[in-house]
């Protein structure tokens, strides 16, 4: 695990206590270093880091003059480019570190630097002359980075954890906790916690000591409409992909790919393969689940093109075990159950390789999910939406078995009845939404939904990331892949000290690819059009025309079991209570039936109880 924090204080005691409370965090989270330092007399830094990737270069480095210093979590890909920029503008450099890189070319350009980064990260600099300090976060929100402001201290911190212990007051944000149960995760600028901000992606934060003044260095660009252009970027999608998985396997480390048998880790895997034919495709299987099974499907394609490949078993128990690890090692209330069995398997792998390239974000960028063709149906007002409308209300259905095909079916088609009659940012939040805001709302306090806090948040996300022209993609890149999906692995990932790189997300050809239409990428009918055609030389059909199957394990069956048992036997959390209504605090077994009809719901709710222990 490695993270950064640090303190900005005029009270010299906020130092001491925070430093004496700081050194227990690092012991606790099993870090084998924790360093701090003084800056002078309103900063301290601090910053711990146990990954054997790079153990000779501290995340501090103060530069020759002792004027500047800076603290870094992450990785910058094109670190070589940037130093011949640097020794062709007439820096020496002492090291070959990219710390020593990151820094120059900060006081170099100041924040414009930011936009010549392509990686992920998040970093705090600072100048002791002109006392000010600047924060920046990574293009897509990879890293995290909290920050917390009052009249005489500003604290920031790349975890939560590290906030517990440095004399900070956490109180529960009921609002926030409100927008959990819908989505299972807290999105970008909130966090779970009052007064504590996530710095949202692609923005800096610059401090001088008064003032927080935050501003954005990077936008997704906008869709263009000239044929030939598209058929340029169109051209430029494999140079691009390709390019980026070179960068990414530029290190003398072991490596390896996930192979899942998808169509994004087949890409990933067949090309890295070009690059570097020792490498090493890993697949979990579940010996005793085979409905979670894909393993066959990856091992068919790693034998057809020749490439090492090993399936990584894990029983169903592996996972129960992993669930107490999954559950400490996220900072917030995150309730996506899929971290459970990639948690599972970077776990099983990191004895094997320190690296991993992973095809995440794929489907944001070339529209792989099944709610983007539901985003295609719904804007069509015609006799068959109505019919099927018409047809599913009639349907008594409320069991939510997505191990089951029908019954999965079945909950996608009252997904989209439901969807259908909503509009604008009301259907793209019921979508986005992994629990059905409808069920949630008959649990949760009406007065926490009426709540102008509540409002104020859920007006705030409206305006940052929806927009009317309804480019769904756009959206979810900026909301989902970060609030999900990359929190996702960057808990993973920081818990076992393993990298996951994904090459879908290097930004020139996320850049590339968002200039092309959606009308390219999906319909009602098909998802994925453009990536499809692009490597259907290299795919093969079992792989190319096979139905999108999600990274799941067993909740429904699990709650039933032990996890019911477990959540009866604690019982409700006091701080779990404010956020229920009193029909369901006074009868909890219609919680317990509420849940019962949605195994996402009940996973949620038995996140946040934990988190409140």
């Amino acid at each position: 695990m490695s993270s950064i924090a640090g303190i900005y204080s005029i009270n010299k005691d906020d130092f001491i206590l925070s430093i004496n409370k700081s050194s227990v965090i690092f012991v606790n989270d099993r870090c084998d270093r924790q360093n701090y330092e003084f800056v002078n007399s309103k900063l301290i830094l601090i910053d711990s880091k146990t990954s054997n990737y790079n153990q000779s270069v501290n995340q501090r480095i103060w530069d020759h003059t002792n004027r500047y210093v800076l603290i870094f979590d992450g990785e910058i890909f094109n670190h070589l480019e940037l130093k011949n920029k640097l020794i062709n503008l007439g820096y020496n450099l002492a090291t070959n570190s990219t710390l020593e890189i990151i820094l120059y070319f900060l006081i170099h350009y100041d924040v414009e630097a930011l936009e010549s980064f392509n990686g992920v990260f998040a970093l705090a600099f600072y100048d002791t002359v002109e006392d000010k300090l600047i924060l920046a976060r990574d293009r897509f929100g990879s890293k995290q980075l909290y920050y917390y402001f009052d009249k005489n201290s500003f604290y920031f911190a790349s975890d939560i954890k590290t906030l517990r212990y440095i004399n900070l007051p956490l109180n529960w944000d009921y609002s926030s906790l409100t927008l959990y149960f819908f989505l299972t995760y807290i999105p970008s600028p909130f966090s779970a916690f009052e007064g504590v901000n996530k710095l949202l992606p692609a923005h800096y934060l610059i401090y001088n000591g008064r003032d927080i003044m935050i501003k954005k260095y990077y936008e997704l660009p906008e869709q263009i409409d000239d044929v030939n252009e598209i058929k340029e970027c169109i051209d430029s999608i494999d140079f691009l992909l390709k390019q980026s998985i070179e960068q990414r396997l530029n290190i003398d480390l072991p490596i390896g790919t996930f192979l899942s048998g998808g169509i994004d880790s087949s890409i990933i895997t067949y090309l890295a393969h070009e690059f570097r034919p020792d490498i090493t495709a890993y697949t979990i299987s579940f010996p005793d689940l085979p409905y979670y099974d894909e393993s066959d499907i990856a091992k068919q394609f790693a034998l057809d093109n020749n490439i090492s490949h090993q399936i990584i078993p894990i029983v169903e128990n592996d996972l129960i075990n992993s669930i107490s690890n999954v559950l400490y090692c996220m900072d917030e209330p995150f309730a996506d159950s899929s971290i459970i069995a990639l948690y599972s398997l970077v776990e099983a792998i990191k004895p094997q390789a320190e690296i991993m390239l992973t095809g995440d974000g794929a489907d944001e960028l070339f529209g792989g999910y099944n709610k983007y063709r539901a985003w295609a149906r719904l804007h069509k007002r015609n006799f068959l939406n109505s019919l099927i409308i018409s047809l599913v209300n009639t349907i008594p259905f409320h069991i939510y078995d997505t191990s089951i095909y029908l019954c999965n079916k079945l909950r996608q088609l009252q997904r989209f009845s439901k969807a259908y009659q909503l509009t604008d940012f009301d259907r793209y939040f019921y979508l986005s939404s992994m629990n059905d805001v409808f069920f949630v709302q008959k649990i949760l306090n009406p007065e926490l939904l009426n709540d102008k806090s509540f409002k104020e948040k859920i007006d705030f996300l409206k305006n940052i990331y929806y927009n009317e022209n309804k480019n769904i993609l756009s959206i979810d890149f900026k909301f989902v892949l970060e609030g999900d999906m990359l929190r996702k692995i960057d808990f993973v990932s920081s818990d076992n000290n393993v990298l996951l790189r994904s090459p879908f997300l290097d930004y020139r050809l996320v850049d590339n690819v968002f200039k092309i239409p959606e009308s390219y990428k999906f319909n009602a009918k098909t998802n994925k059009i453009l990536l499809r055609d692009l490597y259907k030389n290299i795919l093969p059909d079992y792989i190319i025309n096979r139905p999108k199957h999600g990274f799941e394990v067993p909740i429904r069956k699990w709650m039933n079991d032990f996890l019911l048992d477990d959540l009866i036997k604690k019982g409700l959390n006091v701080n779990l209570k404010p956020l229920l209504n009193d029909n369901v605090i006074k009868n909890q077994n219609k919680l317990y039936k509420f849940a019962n009809k949605s195994e996402r719901l009940f996973y949620t709710l038995y996140v946040l109880n934990d988190k409140f222990k």
